[in-house]
């Protein structure tokens, strides 16, 4: 068998990888700072889509309660009885209005001698008084300047208000007691008023007592001052007399009548008047 000799081949040397450069990586700035700007935009977006979901998602399962505004007090005295006060002109003292429950009565009223209206209610549990006076201050002679000289205490009192007046709580002075009262000047500081409320001595209504004063105040309003009751007048019964300013309960009186301007009242006037020895009267003074 004729032998055969085998070669094996012959290997060269291995083919080593020829290393590839990397490519070069491009580091501009300005691709850097627009791939940011463009991260931030996407991330906002996103963001603001996801807040708008929510709130259509809270808005469409939300409810508007509408709270009931609440119901307006009631006015506990539009049933009580009006009685109005109108003092005789003559006396100087100005009318006005008040409210009671209208189960109480009016156990006094004021006359020429005296201008006192006094009422209670009808199981005597409460008693108000209602005083008015001329504003004068006997000690000094002259007319009250301010509610701390007219209530007379040595420090300033609660201040409440009538009919748009200051009032000066003068009652009750030191904790709870069995009387209220308030004294205030009308509006032209002619005239005071004193309003007093008073219940048992016991003290059991004492609250009760407090509660009905502040209702009763609300309603007192002034309806006439002392100057509405002037007018100008002039007396025919003397020879000599010039128009001026009185009391308008004094027309029809002695000779009072209600003064015109530019007419002449001399044929009206006593026919003594027209005497040569009467003498011509002096002029009147400009009104």
């Amino acid at each position: 068998m004729e032998n055969q000799n085998i070669q094996n081949p012959v290997q060269g040397p291995a083919n080593n990888p020829v290393p590839v450069p990397l490519a070069t990586v491009n580091r501009n700035p300005l691709v850097i700072i627009f791939s940011l700007l463009a991260l931030v935009l996407l991330a906002s977006t996103a963001f603001l889509y996801y807040q708008n979901q929510q709130l259509k998602s809270i808005l469409a399962s939300y409810q508007i309660l509408i709270t009931p505004s609440p119901a307006a007090t009631p006015d506990v005295t539009a049933n009580w009885k009006t009685y109005t006060i109108t003092p005789d002109p003559a006396t100087g003292y100005a009318s006005y209005n008040i409210k009671l429950p209208a189960q109480w009565k009016q156990i006094e009223h004021s006359s020429s001698s005296q201008s006192t209206e006094t009422f209670q209610d009808t199981q005597n549990i409460y008693r108000l008084i209602i005083d008015e006076q001329k504003n004068f201050n006997s000690q000094t002679g002259k007319p009250f300047t301010s509610l701390r000289e007219l209530v007379g205490l040595p420090y300033d009192s609660i201040i409440l208000t009538v009919d748009g007046e200051p009032a000066a709580m003068s009652l009750p002075r030191e904790g709870p007691e069995h009387i209220y009262e308030v004294l205030f000047f009308s509006k032209d500081t002619t005239l005071f008023y004193s309003i007093t409320l008073e219940t048992p001595r016991d003290v059991s209504k004492t609250e009760e007592l407090g509660i009905l004063f502040t209702q009763i105040l609300s309603t007192f309003k002034f309806t006439g001052t002392t100057q509405s009751q002037q007018v100008l007048g002039i007396q025919l019964t003397q020879c000599c007399s010039c128009p001026i300013m009185i009391d308008a309960s004094q027309i029809g009186k002695d000779g009072w009548v209600t003064y015109e301007q530019g007419k002449d009242y001399t044929a009206q006037r006593p026919k003594a008047c027209s005497l040569p020895n009467i003498g011509a009267c002096a002029p009147c003074p400009p009104l």
